[in-house]
């Protein structure tokens, strides 16, 4: 009740202690443990963003392992091109009910939700407020189906290879940007999930629109 924590049997050497809570940004800060006896590592915790909701397919069911990324977006147009920018907040993943969370984003400019399962077309939901200690508790995302496309990958005598990276025309952790009718990736959002080849040299590419080659 008075803030007060301890964590016992941390081996000595340096140490990273994150202090987080629901509706707040999270500290991290380095420590060194000695041998015997107590550091400290007190923090002050300031009110952060919070986004919430649920996320459906458009039969209305619950549609689970969503990643839901946030990140500040914002467009700037002049002389006929239009550029984007884009900086990587924070994550969840939906439950099997469908519902999600994202906490303890900083305050600032507007966020976008992007949110991304390869079964599915990526959305996303942007002009999110984030205002400090605020934020959306009820959000509603429906996905449009997606295609997706599987296969093997062999070697000459047909034996399966396991690591092999596969690319497909859709990157959905990229923000791209247009210049002179050419698109490009201006920023990567958190740490995508690459496509490769598993221990049977199986892979599976998705995100994919009925259009897209």
């Amino acid at each position: 009740a008075k803030g007060n924590f301890a964590v016992r049997g941390v081996p000595s050497g340096p140490a990273t202690v994150r202090v987080s809570a629901k509706g707040f940004i999270p500290v991290d800060q380095r420590v060194s443990v000695p041998a015997s006896g107590v550091v400290g590592a007190d923090a002050q915790l300031l009110p952060g963003v919070r986004f919430a909701g649920v996320v459906k397919d458009l039969r209305e069911r619950p549609v689970d392992k969503v990643k839901v990324i946030a990140f500040r977006h914002s467009e700037e147009s002049g002389g006929g091109f239009r550029f984007s920018f884009g900086s990587y907040g924070g994550e969840g993943v939906s439950k099997a009910d469908g519902t999600f969370e994202v906490d303890g984003l900083d305050p600032g400019s507007k966020f976008t939700l992007r949110l991304i399962h390869p079964r599915f077309q990526v959305l996303d939901l942007p002009g999110l407020e984030a205002e400090a200690g605020g934020g959306h508790d009820h959000l509603e995302a429906w996905l449009e189906d997606g295609a997706w496309i599987t296969g093997t990958v062999v070697d000459p005598s047909g034996k399966p290879v396991a690591g092999v990276d596969v690319t497909g025309p859709v990157n959905p952790y990229a923000i791209s940007s247009e210049f002179g009718g050419f698109a490009f990736f201006t920023a990567i959002l958190g740490q995508g999930d690459p496509t490769v080849s598993d221990a049977l040299g199986r892979f599976t590419v998705g995100f994919l629109k009925p259009e897209d080659v």
